[in-house]
């Protein structure tokens, strides 16, 4: 390689650094959409929603999805979009987020990625599963063969078949217990393998920050938080839900923490007080936030200045 050559590589590679797109993330409670908004006021900034259910209709209140006055005052991006029932996925999130920041740079402003689906993040930053064809010719299918068995049934198929999957998500997760199991039925090759054989490059590149919490304070403000939710109507909004349709069995927006639970408080047959209810959706919230935690502190791809120690 000659002088020139190593010139323009080196000037490739400084604009990659400089132009590289930010993301805030942090466990839930942690501040991310204030901090978000703080730093879309300074400039010409859309903010891109980088969460698993914020995307979802009818469900701000549960979901914490910016207000009216926030979405008002900078542009959002996958919030309020699909149906209750509409599946969503990391392919789905980075295929769309990769081409809104097209669109975006495109009107000379400038992306932001906000949210907290640390799957959903290390997916755009880092590239994913690319599914061959004729998984995805066959998926449908796939799908409503399997959509009655009983998911516990399917996890212990998993479990046979791809244990070091199975062990990653939950036992409850149809969505992606059925797709590991249709990849290996389909390829033969379990799911843990074929992200590795069917791997694709993100087509940007990232800084990635997390919001700093101490895990005291943190669980703190998710009780509040909580606390709060119930305050703003979460459980007539869950109700509002139900007189439209949407319920646990037919709708994945009720994957989210806590609708379930309000679902099944407002059945007739339920004995239990609201305030369980509250207590029980706040202690979900904190183990959640605790999974986040540690999931932040043992990936490489986050930038966590005086990050707080493990306590």
């Amino acid at each position: 390689m000659d002088a020139k050559q190593r010139r323009t590589t080196l000037d490739a590679n400084r604009r990659r650094r400089l132009n590289k797109i930010a993301v805030i993330t942090g466990p839930t409670a942690s501040g991310k959409t204030s901090m978000g908004m703080q730093l879309a006021q300074q400039s010409n900034t859309e903010i891109i929603s980088a969460d698993a259910f914020q995307i979802y209709k009818y469900m701000d209140i549960g979901t914490a999805t910016p207000n009216h006055s926030e979405l008002k005052t900078i542009p959002h991006h996958l919030i309020n979009t699909l149906d209750p029932t509409e599946p969503y996925s990391a392919g789905a999130f980075v295929s769309r987020c990769e081409n809104l920041i097209s669109e975006i740079q495109k009107r000379g402003n400038t992306p932001l990625i906000v949210g907290g689906t640390a799957m959903y993040i290390n997916s755009l930053v880092n590239g994913m599963f690319q599914e061959p064809e004729k998984v995805t010719q066959t998926k449908a299918d796939f799908y409503e063969q399997h959509k009655h068995t009983p998911v516990d049934n399917l996890y212990k198929q998993l479990k046979i078949v791809d244990k070091t999957y199975a062990e990653k998500i939950t036992h409850g997760d149809r969505q992606k217990i059925i797709r590991a199991l249709h990849i290996f039925q389909t390829t033969g090759e379990t799911f843990t393998h074929a992200q590795k054989i069917f791997h694709t490059q993100p087509q940007f590149t990232y800084n990635v920050f997390v919001v700093p919490n101490q895990r005291e304070l943190l669980y703190q403000k998710i009780n509040n938080r909580v606390a709060l939710m119930f305050e703003n109507g979460w459980v007539d909004e869950v109700q509002n839900l139900i007189n439209m349709g949407y319920e646990p069995s037919n709708s994945r927006g009720f994957q989210a923490i806590g609708y379930t639970e309000i679902f099944n408080y407002l059945q007739p047959e339920n004995t239990a007080k609201l305030q369980d209810i509250i207590d029980n959706i706040a202690t979900k919230t904190r183990r959640f936030a605790k999974r986040q935690l540690t999931w932040f502190r043992n990936s490489n791809l986050y930038q966590t200045p005086n990050y707080p120690p493990r306590r």
